[in-house]
């Protein structure tokens, strides 16, 4: 085991140039480097010259470890025995001329949802604080053959759900640059520790900022590589479709270095591309004078705080000069996205606006897609707000395959539809592979398809105030959308009023005329939304609306506890029981 006399008189061998044989000419003529807070390719370099030793690196590193990580709390695990002896390992392999390539000896960590067989691999979580794997992840078994030394795993957003990197059963990860700020995340222990130089590089994941994000808020070089181009076989999914594994360095080039290492097929990975790995690294050198870049800034510009604004105008100036010129331009949005967008917007005229995909600009202040603490917020910041809710403001196709909000400051939330499309696409996928009979369900949204036994299927709707499995009403359906909104979901009751996630977009507060609202009709994207219109329009213009639409049908459970349904039920609703009354 090394010892902390070790460890620190190896450090100081660090600095006075002890270790591996060396080209003496080259060191007299080498500025003196700072080994622990150089950059990758550079101490990669001397290694590869034999300036330098992955003893000496790696016991920089953990010195640095030693005295820095208690503050921050990048690392969950700091496996410095092992790292001592592959450090001595690759030592002897370089000396003897097997050198590997520019990791071979070099210290890098890994966020602690990257499986490593023997070591703890914990997701920040209690519920794997024990849990050790016995295969290492593929990207690790292709470091490890790069000749890279593992320092250790890194602190993390818990289960990589989160952009903080605060929520972890080990602490929170701070910012080198400023501990009263986070490090971003979820990778925010290998940004630290990379910021830090508590290492040369560090693998992370990134599903929806996971990299990019920590890295940005450390000052330093994020990658998120191409989809399937670098295995996920062996990382703690959060999404597995989306999840990808990426690179976190202090430069560009050693984010290359890094990829080129990880990069490549994986076999037995079902979400691994299978295609030619080029060389990145050479990439970098490469001139970006002919270069043109597009700069979206529709949306991505809006409601900057001044002094990132600033800063980004700063970085553009310098990207101008390196390259051909820049040029504003507006990202299309996918066609699944832009559907979405047109039926909202349809949903949003039928209704005068009731139905407003443009609330998203509530969504932070009532967090009911967040982590709800049960906090109602500051109405008369609601009230501010309410001036940004105007579907009206939402451009689609202008110019072509575009879509964007005109006023700064606008979001959009497509909760209250999107489920509802998924089922669609869903359902035109099992007809195209030739099913006939079957049911789609998504939260509150259902299809059925054909039929269940040879019979219609019955489908019960369930009692907003009773037990989860309890139902008040059933009917008999077939290739019928089915779904259901109530103030029972995302919600909760402080000093006797309920609070739910149905806002009402004239108010800024949840609608108040319905407990429930199940929408039967052909689509499920239209089903969806109109569930949460029953709320907005109150129980009777919302029948009213109902009845005048072709192939619509509603049941409703007003906020007294009735049941109203639309016409056309007559004869085919079967109520079993009174809906539970209760607040």
């Amino acid at each position: 085991m090394v010892t902390r006399r070790e460890l620190l008189e190896i450090a100081a061998a660090a600095s006075v140039g002890a270790g591996l044989p060396r080209d003496t000419a080259a060191q007299r003529s080498s500025p003196p480097v700072d080994l622990a807070t150089a950059s990758l390719a550079d101490v990669s370099e001397l290694v590869r010259t034999k300036r330098a030793s992955p003893r000496e690196l790696t016991a920089a590193c953990l010195a640095r470890i030693e005295r820095l990580n208690p503050a921050l709390n990048a690392f969950i695990t700091v496996t410095a025995e092992q790292a001592t002896a592959d450090a001595r390992t690759a030592e002897a392999e370089i000396t003897k001329g097997r050198w590997l390539g520019p990791l071979h000896g070099i210290p890098i960590g890994l966020k602690d949802l990257i499986d490593t067989a023997g070591v703890k691999t914990t997701a920040a979580s209690a519920l794997f604080a024990d849990r050790i794997p016995t295969e290492d992840a593929e990207v690790v078994r292709r470091l490890k053959a790069a000749g890279a030394v593992i320092l250790g795993k890194q602190n993390m957003h818990e289960f990589a759900f989160g952009a903080t990197s605060v929520p972890s059963h080990f602490g929170p990860v701070h910012n080198p640059w400023n501990r009263n700020v986070v490090a971003g995340g979820s990778s925010g222990g290998s940004a630290a520790a990379v910021a830090a130089s508590l290492g040369y590089a560090a693998i992370g994941s990134d599903t929806g900022g996971s990299v990019r994000q920590p890295a940005a808020l450390c000052g330093i070089v994020g990658l998120k590589a191409t989809y399937g181009r670098v295995s996920s076989r062996g990382v703690v999914p959060l999404a597995w479709s989306l999840d990808h594994v990426g690179a976190l360095t202090r430069t560009v080039l050693d984010a290359a270095i890094v990829l080129q290492a990880i990069a490549g097929y994986d076999a037995d990975d079902t979400t691994s591309g299978d295609r030619p790995v080029p060389d990145f690294a050479a990439a970098t050198k490469k001139s970006a004078a002919s270069l043109r870049v597009g700069v979206p800034r529709a949306y991505f510009f809006d409601a900057l705080d001044s002094e990132i604004a600033a800063a980004i105008e700063q970085a553009l100036e310098v990207v101008s000069r390196l390259t051909a010129g820049l040029q504003d331009v507006v990202v299309p949005v996918s066609p699944e996205v832009r559907e979405v967008l047109l039926i909202a917007h349809q949903v949003s005229e039928w209704t005068g606006g009731r139905f407003d995909v443009t609330f998203g600009v509530l969504s932070d202040l009532w967090r009911f897609d967040h982590d709800q603490d049960n906090t109602v917020p500051d109405m008369a910041e609601v009230r501010r707000r309410l001036p940004l809710i105007d579907y009206r403001a939402l451009r689609i196709d202008d110019p072509p395959g575009t879509a964007f909000l005109t006023r700064p400051g606008m979001r959009a939330n497509l909760g209250g539809i999107g489920k509802g499309y998924a089922v669609d696409r869903g359902v035109d996928i099992l007809r195209r592979r030739g099913f006939h009979d079957f049911m789609i369900k998504s939260g509150g949204d259902m299809y059925v398809a054909g039929r269940r036994g040879g019979r219609p299927w019955r489908v019960g709707i369930q009692d907003p105030r009773g037990p989860a499995d309890r139902i008040f009403a059933a009917i008999d359906l077939s290739d019928s959308t089915f779904s259901t909104s109530g103030d029972y979901e995302r919600a909760f009751v402080k000093d006797g009023v309920r609070y739910h996630h149905i806002i009402d977009p004239t108010t800024g507060e949840p609608a108040r005329g319905c407990r429930s609202a199940t929408i039967l009709t052909d689509r499920a994207v239209l089903a969806d939304g109109l569930s949460k219109v029953a709320f907005w329009l109150g129980p009777k213009d919302a029948l009213a609306l109902f009845d005048r639409m072709p192939n619509v049908d509603a049941v409703i459970v007003t906020s007294t506890n009735e049941v109203v349904a639309t016409k056309r039920l007559q004869g085919r609703l079967q109520l079993l029981a009174a809906p539970t009354d209760a607040p």
